[in-house]
């Protein structure tokens, strides 16, 4: 049992973190495959589908034939930024 105020982060993320470094010592990094030629990978959000900006904490990377991608005409940025996540209610 975890003890007050532990998290799986902190108490299992060192021994697993451990074990892999041990599990891959030796194995080369295979490099992140890239896209095929004609398809162009954009971060979009996920629930609009529209380009995400920087702030946009529902941004994934999705891949589109080319010319098929969304455009910055069809977006439009979320409200706010990420420090007004962290302002105490009035």
């Amino acid at each position: 049992m975890m003890g007050s105020y532990e998290t799986g982060g902190h108490c299992a993320g060192p021994i697993w973190l451990s074990w892999m470094r041990a599990a891959t010592a030796g194995t080369d990094l295979e490099p992140w495959p890239q896209p095929p030629p004609g398809v162009t990978c954009e971060r979009v959000n996920r629930n609009t589908g529209a380009l995400a900006n920087d702030n946009d904490p529902f941004a994934v990377r999705e891949c589109f034939l080319s010319g098929t991608e969304p455009t910055p005409a069809q977006t439009a940025d979320l409200p706010g930024s990420p420090d007004d996540f962290y302002q105490a209610p009035r």
